[in-house]
């Protein structure tokens, strides 16, 4: 009588290198819409962290990611991430620009304790909540 065979065991899903590519490439153009937009408009504009957090979301998704903890911590790690690119960059942008320097020159030449000074400056909690949320949201969406 044949024995019948082991059940198959679906082989671990590895991430393909395109969508940790995809992954870089979502955050930097987050980053620079957020950066852009907030210069534009002299505003700081907080709920970009709910649609960064939604799309780096979407992205992990669409990448091919395991659905899990794992996924959800780095869809909010990567958000916060976005987050504190963005920031630094309209920061920079703002005082590069009385300083006659570009924000990516600006960018280098700022230091980690003006960079925080001036978030806490030009952040109100209603911002700084916006932004938590914007984790959440990624975490929540991403599992």
């Amino acid at each position: 009588m044949p024995q019948a065979s082991p059940p198959a065991v679906a082989p671990a899903r590895q991430v393909r290198p395109v969508a940790w590519l995809l992954l870089a490439v979502s955050m930097g153009v987050t980053a620079v819409m957020w950066i852009l937009l907030s210069l534009h408009t002299e505003r700081q504009h907080a709920w970009m962290a709910l649609v960064t957090g939604l799309d780096i979301a979407w992205v992990l998704r669409f990448g091919g990611w395991r659905p899990g903890r794992m996924r959800a911590a780095m869809a909010a790690c990567a958000t916060a991430g976005v987050v504190v690119a963005a920031q630094w960059g309209i920061i920079a942008g703002h005082i590069g620009s009385q300083m006659g320097l570009s924000p990516f020159a600006s960018s280098l030449k700022l230091g980690v304790h003006h960079a925080w000074f001036m978030a806490t400056q030009a952040n109100d909690p209603v911002d700084w909540g916006v932004m938590a949320l914007g984790l959440l949201v990624a975490f929540l969406a991403a599992r």
